[in-house]
């Protein structure tokens, strides 16, 4: 027996609980009250831990759609709680993060690497300008390591945070930036019309050295490596060995991603996935797509200003949505587990992959100035000067 069960039985009853039922009751009023009563429910069932069963038994009960309409946003809705909030942020958020236990690592507008830590949001290091704002730091026991595009000539950079400098500079061709992929311990990378791997906890070492041409996308995952050349010709290989698997047609100028065991590949006017054992197309579809994305088993791709779902294995739509508003999402990768994260203006919306409905929400003072998920946190520049790191359960 449960202690909530055992409460019952003695006939105590959790305050709380008392409280709920006195705010369901105003769930048919006026559309005022009825946000009042559901916000109200809301901060219940995140203070008590007695509320949410007691809410679903209520739903399962309850044969008035307005109530159980708003019941069932109350029960499934997603909790969004800050962990901590820091003043003087970087002078622009940047749009990426990466984050490894206790720390989490962000690029400035300006260059600069910043780590913070992750239980207080305070700086544990701050380089010179290093870095460009669109690289995407990932971040491995003490190292950091970025793709630096086309600053001092395209390079990746290791970054020692324990001795708080760089470590290790691998500087790549000067006609076209790096490309960087991580498959568990090592890193994959074009550098001067090759394709290396370097393990992270040796990074002065090289391990697969292949020759590319033409190469526009890269992707790691599971023990395979994959590229794609501009024409769309795909060629998967062993990380560890660099022994072909398979070669494939894809779409043209593709984004590779993989995802349940298909590798997927978005171009301009086709989207497919193919078996990442095989190379056996699974699925495609064709369409002139701008942005796309894929997260959790999911691909996102737009049409237009209409967004599309689908199951990453099976090709299945899922839902499609024709506010646009995931555009800024599929942009920067904004995604929090099995939620797209939006920005509102004044607040920020978790938008379900499953249902595409927006199952939380979290205010922000002023105007939400940049958004960076890691790995355990969303983070969010908003107002003058203010940095929060927001925790996401259900």
């Amino acid at each position: 027996m449960t202690m909530l069960s055992l409460a019952l039985f003695l006939g105590l009853q959790d305050p709380a609980v008392a409280e709920a039922d006195a705010l369901i009751a105003k769930l048919r009023a006026p559309l005022r009250q009825r946000r009042e009563a559901t916000d109200a429910l809301l901060k219940l069932r995140r203070a008590s831990y007695a509320v949410r069963p007691h809410l679903e038994d209520r739903l399962s009960a309850s044969n008035d759609p307005i109530v159980r309409v708003r019941l069932d946003f109350v029960v499934r809705a997603l909790i969004v709680e800050p962990a901590w909030t820091v003043e003087n942020p970087p002078p622009s958020g940047s749009a990426h993060a990466g984050d490894d236990r206790t720390t989490i690592v962000t690029i400035t507008s300006h260059g600069r690497v910043r780590a913070l830590d992750a239980a207080t949001g305070k700086l544990a290091l701050e380089t010179e300008p290093c870095a460009t704002f669109f690289a995407r730091p990932v971040v491995v026991r003490d190292r950091v390591v970025l793709p630096l595009g086309y600053v001092n000539g395209p390079m990746l950079r290791f970054i020692d945070l324990e001795q708080k400098a760089p470590a290790v500079n691998h500087r790549a061709s000067a006609l076209r930036p790096a490309l960087l992929a991580r498959d568990g311990d090592r890193v994959a990378m074009t550098m001067s019309g090759r394709l290396v791997t370097i393990p992270l906890g040796d990074p002065e070492k090289k391990e697969l050295d292949l020759e590319l041409r033409d190469e526009c996308a890269l992707a790691a995952a599971d023990g395979h490596l994959a590229w794609a050349n501009r024409r769309g010709r795909i060629t998967c290989v062993e990380t560890e060995t660099g022994k072909t698997l398979w070669t494939a047609e894809g779409p043209h100028v593709p984004r590779l991603s993989v995802a349940d065991g298909v590798l997927v590949a978005v171009g301009s006017a086709r989207v497919a996935a193919f078996s990442l054992d095989d190379g056996r197309e699974v699925w495609a579809r064709n369409a002139s797509i701008g942005l796309s994305a894929v997260h959790r088993g999911v691909v996102l791709y737009a049409v237009g200003s209409e967004t599309t779902c689908a199951d990453a294995a099976t090709g299945a739509v899922r839902w499609t949505d024709r506010s646009g508003r995931l555009a800024e999402a599929m942009q920067t990768g904004a995604f929090a587990d099995d939620h797209a994260v939006v920005n509102a203006g004044d607040r920020l919306e978790f938008v379900s992959l499953r249902t595409g409905a927006v199952d939380g929400a979290y205010p922000c003072e002023i105007r939400i100035r940049g958004i960076a998920v890691s790995e355990r946190f969303v983070l969010v520049w908003h107002g003058a000067n203010k940095l929060t790191a927001l925790r996401v359960a259900d």
